[in-house]
Formats: structure tokens, C-alpha cells, sequence
């Protein structure tokens, strides 16, 4: 508070408005303006004023402890009023008591009670104005520490979010694995034996990623290479996947196993087979990596949950990064994959 300027201006303003007072009331008295009287009068009443806010700065404290504004508005209204009424009787009886120390009087001039009224409104105002600037402060402290808590909460409670859909990926990874492993145990020993050898070293990557909220996209590719590799036993040559990204965007970060997901579901959704090769393309714009799918149309009867897409834009959404987006154009299916700038 002390470090505040404005908290400094603001007092020496009070000072001002008072001294000024005195010294106008002086002046229509006497027809004599002091100005040695106005310059001591405003360092003087400067000084008074420190110790005062600071005592009402405790005041005010106190009192929103024992009654805060949210409990009792009319309570607090009241003895904040009686406050204020007995610090200006205080101030005021002072200031009569001690006239001649303040400001420099003509002894022939009318013994009335125009200093006494001036002192009353001025001690008014004077207190009126460092009680609404503490209350003003309090509230202000009030509403910051609020909002740190609100901001607190919120990104814990987006954390657990966070931490749920992280998750989902999981089970869902494992469970189109599983399908994968099934079918090829049938047709395949050889290949189903180096296919679970494959698939507990990608798991084993997938639970280290998954303790991250941003990846760079390096780490990410190569995971994504070895979760191709565990399809690619499968698939053979009817898989096919090219990958062009410059060092760049290998630099970047994303959120992780955000390309497994994508290119998960265009497996899912695609027919590989040898007439029917599905390509796979990995490029890059300036800030997005997009990943392109042959696209065939009379597949998508296929049935899927939504899960996936639905996850990875959520964990976008609550890491504060652009949107991923997605779209059929020329026969592609095509997944925009924002990355973190």
C-alpha cells in the first residue's frame, strides 16, 4: 500500500482540499491570505493524516472481520456512520482547541463561529473520504483474492478434466489393439508373437506420454512410427504412410498421442487391403500439421462412439490452443492438428 503513488496523491489531495479551506475561511475573515499558514497548514494536516488512515486502515479491517459488508449491510452502515460522526467531534474539537497553532488570526477580528462550521464540514469530508478509500482498498483485496481462488479452482477443476480425458485414451488404444491382436493371432503366429513383444513397448511409451500435457512433436512421431509398425504387420504393403515435416515443427508441441488418435481412426474407417491401399500423409503449414487419409465414402457405416475426436478437442480446448479441425475435400480426410506456438 505504502508503494502505491495513488495511495500518496491521494492523501496529499485530502491535505489540499483542507488546508485550502482553512486557509479561504481565514481569508474571509481577515481579508489576509496566509500563505506561510498555508503551506505549514498543509504539511501539518499532511502528517495528521498518515497516522489517522493508518488508523483507520485497522479500523476498517477489524471491522470486516467482526461484521463484513455480506453479513449485516445495515449493521455495518450504522456503526461505520458512528465511526465516522466521532473521529470529526474528535478532529473537530482539536482543531478548535488548537486555531491558533494552525492558522495566524487578526486578534481585532470577530470572535464567530465560522472556523468551527469550516472545521466541522472539512473533518467531515476529510474522514468520509479515508474511510471510502480503505473500504474501496479492502474490497479491492477482497476481489483479487476471489479471483485468485476462482482462477485456483478453475484450473484444478480443468486439471481433473484434463486428467479424465487423458485417461479414456487409454482403454480405447487398448481396446482396438486387443481387436488387432485377435485377428491376427488366427491368420499369423509368427506375427502375433512379434506383434505383443511390439505392442508392450508402445503401451509402455503411451503410459510415459500420457504424464504429460504437451509433447514435442518429435516424441510424437516417433511413437507414431511405432504404433505403424505394430499395423504394418498386419497390413503389409496396403499401408502406406509418408511423413514430411521439417525440424521446425519437430520443435513444436502437441498435445500427446493427438496423431495416434487420427491416424487410429482412419484405420478404423478405411478398407486396407490389397486392392485398397490406404495412404497416409503427414505435412505441415506454418502452425497446423495436418494428416490426409484416402477417404471411401461407402465405408462410413462403420460404427464408432465419437470418443476420440471428441477427447482431443476438449484437451485442446483445455490447454488454450486453436481448435483441431476436421473435413472431407478431394477425396481426403483431412485433420488439422494445431500446434503450440
Amino acid at each position: 500500500m505504502l508503494t502505491d503513488r495513488r495511495y500518496w496523491i491521494y492523501h496529499f489531495f485530502i491535505a489540499f482540499v483542507v488546508s485550502s479551506l482553512l486557509a479561504v475561511e481565514d481569508f474571509l475573515e481577515s481579508g489576509i491570505f496566509y500563505f506561510k499558514g498555508f503551506v505549514f497548514g498543509l504539511f501539518t494536516i499532511l502528517l495528521v493524516l498518515l497516522p489517522l488512515s493508518y488508523l483507520i486502515n485497522k479500523i476498517v479491517a477489524f471491522m470486516n472481520t467482526l461484521m463484513p459488508w455480506g453479513i449485516n449491510q445495515f449493521k455495518r452502515f450504522i456503526l461505520e456512520s458512528v465511526l465516522i460522526i466521532t473521529l470529526v467531534a474528535i478532529l473537530t474539537s482539536i482543531s478548535i482547541l488548537t486555531k491558533d497553532f494552525f492558522i495566524e488570526v487578526d486578534d481585532n477580528r470577530d470572535n464567530d463561529f465560522g472556523f468551527e462550521i469550516i472545521s466541522l464540514i472539512m473533518f467531515f469530508i476529510c474522514i468520509f473520504m479515508l474511510v471510502a478509500l480503505h473500504e474501496f482498498m479492502a474490497l479491492n483485496e477482497d476481489n483479487e483474492s476471489l479471483y485468485m481462488k476462482s482462477k485456483i479452482l478453475e484450473k484444478k477443476n480443468y486439471l481433473a478434466k484434463y486428467e479424465a480425458l487423458k485417461s479414456q485414451i487409454n482403454p480405447h488404444f487398448l481396446f482396438n489393439s486387443l481387436n488387432v491382436l485377435s485377428s491376427l493371432v488366427y491368420t499369423d503366429s509368427k506375427k502375433s508373437d512379434l506383434f505383443i513383444k511390439k505392442f508392450a513397448d508402445v503401451f509402455r511409451y503411451v503410459l510415459e506420454l500420457n504424464n504429460e500435457n504437451l509433447v514435442k512433436v518429435e516424441r510424437e512421431i516417433d511413437f507414431l512410427n511405432a504404433y505403424l509398425f505394430l499395423h504394418k504387420i498386419r497390413y503389409g504393403d496396403s499401408l502406406q504412410v509418408t511423413i514430411n515435416l521439417s525440424t521446425t515443427i519437430l520443435n513444436k508441441l502437441i498435445p500427446p498421442l493427438s496423431m495416434q488418435l487420427v491416424v487410429e481412426n482412419a484405420l478404423k474407417h478405411s478398407r486396407v487391403e490389397a486392392d485398397d491401399t490406404l495412404y497416409i500423409y503427414i505435412e505441415e503449414t506454418e502452425s497446423n500439421i495436418i494428416v490426409r487419409n484416402t477417404y471411401l465414402a461407402d465405408l462410413q457405416d462403420v460404427v464408432s462412439t465419437g470418443i476420440g475426436q471428441k477427447n482431443l478437442i476438449e484437451k485442446y480446448h483445455l490447454l488454450g490452443l486453436e481448435e483441431p479441425k476436421f473435413y472431407i475435400s478431394d477425396n481426403y480426410y483431412i485433420s488439422e492438428l494445431p500446434v503450440e506456438k
